[in-house]
C-alpha cells in the first residue's frame, strides 16, 4: 500500500483505483461494512487482522465472488489467470516484485 495514510474508503488500494476495477472497489467497501471493517480508518491504524482480511479475504472463503470478500491476494490470482491478455501483463508488471529467495541458513 504506497499511502498508509489514505482509507478504504479514499483508494488504500492503489491498484483498484482506475474505472476499470471500480467494481472492485465497490465490493472491498461493501464487504468490509459487512465484516465490520472501518472504511475511513488509515491502513496504518488498521490492526494486522484488519489488513489480513483486506489482503487474504472473508476467512473461510468458499469462492463466492458474488457472496464474499475474496481479497487482493485472490484478486491478483485472477489477473495473473488473464496474464494472456497484454493490458494485463502490463498491470501485472507494475506491481510484480522479483525478491530472491533467502538461503536455506536464514530461513530456518
Amino acid at each position: 500500500m504506497p499511502d498508509h495514510r489514505k482509507t478504504l474508503r479514499t483508494g488504500v488500494v492503489k491498484t483498484i483505483q482506475t474505472p476499470a476495477w471500480k467494481e472492485i472497489q465497490a465490493d472491498l467497501l461493501k464487504y468490509a461494512g459487512e465484516a465490520g471493517i472501518p472504511r475511513d480508518t488509515a491502513w496504518s491504524q488498521l490492526s494486522d487482522a484488519q489488513r489480513d482480511w483486506v489482503l487474504d479475504g472473508t476467512p473461510n472463503w468458499k469462492g463466492n465472488w458474488n457472496k464474499q470478500w475474496y481479497g487482493i491476494k485472490r484478486f491478483f490470482e485472477y489477473l495473473e489467470s488473464k496474464a494472456y491478455k497484454m493490458h494485463i501483463r502490463v498491470l501485472l508488471s507494475k506491481y510484480r516484485s522479483y525478491t530472491p529467495c533467502p538461503p536455506a541458513a536464514a530461513r530456518a
